[in-house]
């Protein structure tokens, strides 16, 4: 069975798919997420670049090539359809951690670029509920948004400019 070609933090690459299957139009689904600890570390603390690993690779773990199915619902008009390169065709993922610059909460900005042939949410519900039990965390701040510029990119998004000015 074939992959569906999937980087994380890595150029996009693309994956052949047999000819012979007619298929709708391509679709690209941009999903812009921050995720917030609520975890305030000053800069003299020791436990700083640690935790901010820490962070990182649990969201590392929970989105891998494998996992990054389960992540996905399909719409109602789509719901024979399966994570499955006849489906996808590529997955980009890209994630900056960084600290506040006022009050030092860790958190992270992220993007999930999904090229496929569906009609598809992504349940970043799930996500957020592994990413606590992970941590072993009570809570974190997800916020989450649907982007149908495909020119935006993550330095965009994190430094608020050009698309994402209020």
């Amino acid at each position: 069975m074939s992959k569906i070609e999937t980087q994380i933090d890595i150029e996009d690459a693309e994956i052949e798919v047999p000819k012979e299957k007619k298929r709708k139009r391509l679709r690209y689904t941009n999903l812009f997420f921050t995720i917030n600890t609520n975890k305030s570390y000053n800069e003299m603390d020791e436990r700083r670049q640690e935790v901010q690993k820490q962070f990182v690779n649990a969201l590392r773990e929970l989105l891998t090539p494998d996992t990054l199915g389960e992540y996905i619902i399909f719409n109602e008009k789509f719901k024979q359809h399966q994570y499955t390169p006849e489906f996808f065709r590529s997955v980009k993922i890209q994630i900056v951690p960084e600290f506040g610059p006022q009050r030092g909460f860790l958190h992270l900005h992220g993007v999930i670029q999904i090229s496929h042939y569906s009609g598809i949410h992504f349940n970043f519900m799930l996500l957020k509920q592994r990413l606590i039990e992970k941590l072993g965390l009570e809570n974190l701040y997800l916020q989450y948004k649907l982007f149908f510029d495909t020119k935006a990119n993550i330095l965009d998004y994190i430094h608020k400019t050009r698309f994402f000015k209020k």
